[in-house]
């Protein structure tokens, strides 16, 4: 009960920090700077969360391969950051996807290392609100969230949705709600990005099972409000049936509203497959997907309801990782975000 408390105390604070937040005005610029930032934002990060934490399980890794910082710093300011990251992979300082999760132990050359997911985090991330993978290979990570991360995947997201002129397409999102803070959090991103949700579906279980979790989803939208955030609250889905949110869309598009889908991606194929059974027509609608690979078969039963599909995809650990142009429309494709 008290470790209850405490996370939504936290929830509180940080929605009211997030609403609070300036808004960047410059997102372009933003992301500009940062990718002609990258080396030296790289080596002040090796700089404080490695080599001045020797507990750091990548200081070990930089140790058995004999690379001080100043052996970093040169290579890098000598050759760039690509070719040394290289480099480095070849030299052992790298992690596999069950070292990182620490689902088994670090070898190189014959030495061993135990460590476990927690151990990577950065120790220099005070934030409030947090995101957590979603599991499928492991228990899940909850990794947490600083305000200038906020900031920077807003700033992220604002780039990748202009280019869907989004001045005249309801936005419509299925998410998540307690006890993840991802609808949430994105909700209030949205809102404060000026483009909230027209609609936000969730998919959560009964009332009688989940009733404490809606409360405080309720309590802390209502936060976001009182604070100026135009944050909307979420339409709860029937269990295993998504055709509310096919029968919202084609509502809009009798309208002349063609929407934007911000969903996973096997939702919107779930969608799109209860607007085909409904005879409903939901075409041109723009599906923005993440959380699993768009395959092809995804893709056929979007593109038969007429919808345009595109991925996206994402870690919680890292962030962004690809995201979509209008160009992309074939495949799972993305682009590499540096």
């Amino acid at each position: 009960m008290l470790r209850e408390a405490s996370y939504y105390s936290r929830m509180t604070l940080g929605v009211y920090r997030l609403a609070r937040l300036p808004l960047e005005n410059d997102a372009p610029g933003l992301v500009r700077r940062m990718i002609e930032n990258r080396e030296s934002n790289f080596l002040d990060l090796m700089h404080r969360v490695v080599f001045a934490n020797p507990s750091n399980p990548y200081y070990t890794l930089f140790q058995w391969a004999g690379c001080t910082y100043g052996d970093l710093e040169r290579a890098v300011r000598t050759n760039g950051l690509e070719p040394t990251l290289e480099s480095l992979r070849k030299g052992g300082v790298y992690l596999a996807h069950d070292e990182f999760k620490g689902k088994r132990a670090i070898e190189r050359s014959g030495r061993q290392m135990v460590v476990k997911s927690d151990d990577f985090a950065n120790p220099l991330v005070k934030g409030l609100l947090h995101t957590t993978s979603g599991g499928s290979r492991s228990r899940g990570t909850t990794t947490w969230r600083s305000l200038e991360f906020q900031i920077y995947r807003e700033a992220q997201t604002r780039v990748l949705l202009a280019q869907f002129d989004l001045s005249r397409r309801p936005i419509v999102g299925i998410r998540s709600i307690l006890p993840s803070d991802g609808g949430i959090r994105l909700a209030v991103q949205a809102a404060r990005r000026g483009l909230p949700y027209e609609k936000w579906f969730a998919v959560g279980g009964s009332f009688r099972a989940s009733g404490h979790y809606r409360t405080v989803t309720k309590f802390l939208l209502l936060e976001a409000r009182m604070l100026g955030v135009p944050v909307q609250f979420p339409t709860y889905l029937p269990h295993n049936d998504y055709s509310p949110v096919a029968r919202w869309i084609a509502r809009r598009h009798s309208n002349g509203a063609r929407c934007l889908l911000w969903a996973g991606a096997s939702q919107g194929v779930r969608v799109a497959a209860a607007a085909a059974e409904q005879g409903l027509d939901i075409s041109g609608t723009t599906c923005v997907l993440g959380g699993e690979a768009l395959t092809e078969a995804k893709r056929e039963v979007l593109e038969a309801s007429g919808c345009e599909a595109y991925a996206r995809y994402g870690i919680s650990e890292l962030g962004q990782v690809g995201v979509p142009c209008r160009q992309m429309n074939h495949g799972n494709t993305v682009h590499f975000c540096r």
